[in-house]
């Protein structure tokens, strides 16, 4: 057996840092090839194969290293034991509790006698027998920072000045921007927020950004509890018109756009339920203090601050979610989450079956976009403009048969038709009635392209609908079935140099 193990070793594992680098530039070559021509299944194959040599050739290397690490331990012998136990010494002593923080932040540091009372509830009278050292990470600027004071003796100011070596600040001052005040902060102080976003918005719709990436960015907007209302305007008015100025009627109300997007929604922040959750979490940190008593029945007094009479109001609303009002229980659990907040703001709202038809990886996102307003009943059609327009032409313009509805111009429409008939011969499957979408039960790689053919199928439709209507344009069935193949083609062979998921359908897609 011995010849045979020494040519298996000569043939497959001579040399293997230089076959590893060998099967590296093959695979990087084979890479900018598929690049160059993504169409290729020959090139994918190709590469799929590379890449599978070079992962093979990769784990000998490693198991070799590993071998030889072994024979090295081996070979100094008990000069590793030494590293050996003073790793074990210096993770035994990483156990060790040195010190214990009391309630003002002293620490205790003498030896204690071993008492669980005095464990539970360290003296009041620390020691410190070391001296505190410079703290990581950030650092106070002595130019940018100032220290503020309220109800203060001067003796403890002054003393705290030449400690921090601070200038005095006063109010009102400004961060980020919008000043910070005891008092209730007005639209005009926010003023400079608000421009701000008005600035960004111009820049992105100047970049053209379509549906699907103006919904992600009216996700990230700051919150100010003081301009909710126009920063929720802005961020509506961008979504639907691409400005930040009214233009034109939004199709689904702001309302259902901040549902999640199981119940049939974008996900969207709303911006005053963020808020009061943001607030619930000072409410549950004063609850948490155990040296206070009766918070949930205290009631403000008229002369208090704008802001804690807002905590105390917020407090009233979250207070019937607590199951016990002698501690806090938020809805059965200790501690109380800003998610889980918010979702309880927001309500509960019905759960849709076309979810995952609509938004799924494979989709362009503007073509998921326009199904989804589908979904609603909500496109801007002729006969439902016709319900806010007296007078109104309502008859298709790709037919004249019928009434221009969702319905007609998507899937009962000759045009339509048409264009089905196209694509169920190169996809089977893909389904031309609304009510049938959620309803397919193929293999989860093989039915995110179907919703991909289906959702992209929908805003070809309602592109070349607005080609007629507005711009007088015929676009043949042929053509836009064409451009339906076309764009979920590029996309499935995107995906698939990713993943490798769809490579048993790209035979079928190029057909």
């Amino acid at each position: 057996m011995r010849p045979r193990f020494c040519k298996l070793n000569k043939s497959n594992y001579a040399d293997l840092h230089e076959q590893k680098d060998k099967a590296k530039q093959g695979l990087e070559a084979i890479q900018q090839q598929v690049q160059g021509d993504p169409s290729n299944i020959e090139l994918h194959q190709k590469e799929k194969d590379a890449r599978s040599h070079y992962i093979n050739i990769l784990s000998s290397v490693m198991d070799l290293l590993k071998q030889q690490s072994k024979i090295e331990w081996i070979k100094y012998g008990d000069d590793c034991t030494k590293l050996l136990f003073a790793k074990a010494k210096q993770r035994k002593l990483a156990t060790y509790v040195y010190t214990i923080t009391v309630d003002d932040g002293g620490r205790f540091q003498s030896s204690w006698e071993s008492n669980a009372k005095l464990l539970q509830k360290p003296p009041r009278e620390t020691i410190y027998t070391k001296k505190p050292q410079r703290p990581r990470g950030l650092r106070i600027n002595a130019h940018k920072s100032q220290i503020l004071f309220g109800g203060c003796p001067e003796e403890l100011q002054e003393k705290c000045i030449e400690t921090a070596g601070l200038q005095v600040g006063t109010f009102p001052l400004k961060y980020l921007g919008v000043p910070i005040t005891a008092s209730r902060l007005s639209k005009t102080k926010c003023r400079p927020l608000i421009e701000k976003i008005m600035a960004r918005v111009q820049l992105w719709a100047t970049r053209r950004i379509f549906f699907a990436g103006r919904a992600h960015w009216a996700l990230i907007f700051i919150l100010q509890a003081e301009v909710l209302d126009t920063i929720t305007q802005i961020s509506r008015n961008f979504l639907w018109s691409e400005a930040a100025d009214y233009k034109c009627t939004p199709h689904i109300s702001w309302k259902t756009i901040c549902l999640p997007k199981k119940s049939g929604a974008l996900g969207v922040k709303d911006l005053t339920a963020w808020n009061k959750a943001k607030i619930a979490k000072l409410i549950w940190v004063i609850a948490e203090k155990k040296d206070i008593c009766g918070w949930w029945d205290y009631k403000p007094p008229q002369d208090c601050s704008w802001y804690w009479r807002k905590i105390c109001y917020v407090k009233e609303v979250f207070k019937k979610e607590c199951t016990n009002q002698n501690t806090w229980e938020w809805r059965g659990q200790e501690a109380y989450t800003l998610k889980e907040g918010y979702k309880w703001l927001l309500g509960d709202a019905p759960r849709v079956s076309w979810t995952r038809a609509v938004w799924t990886r494979t989709h362009i996102p503007r073509h998921a976009f326009i199904s989804w307003i589908l979904m609603h009943h909500r496109l801007p059609t002729k006969k439902r403009i016709s319900k806010f327009k007296e007078s109104h032409d309502t008859a298709c313009d790709m037919c004249n048969a019928s009434e221009e509805d969702d319905d007609h111009i998507i899937f009962q429409c000759r045009y339509a038709k048409e264009v089905w008939a196209h694509i169920n011969k190169w996809w089977p499957g893909a389904k031309n009635n609304i009510d049938d979408i959620p309803k397919i039960g193929d293999p989860a790689e093989k039915r995110n392209i179907t919703y991909a053919v289906t959702t992209t199928t929908v805003y070809l439709f309602w592109l070349a609908r607005n080609q007629q209507v507005f711009q007088g344009q015929i676009m043949p069935a042929e053509t836009a079935a064409q451009m339906i193949k076309e764009q979920i083609s590029q996309r499935i062979l995107f995906l698939n140099m990713q993943t490798g998921k769809y490579s048993i359908y790209i035979d079928k897609l190029l057909a």
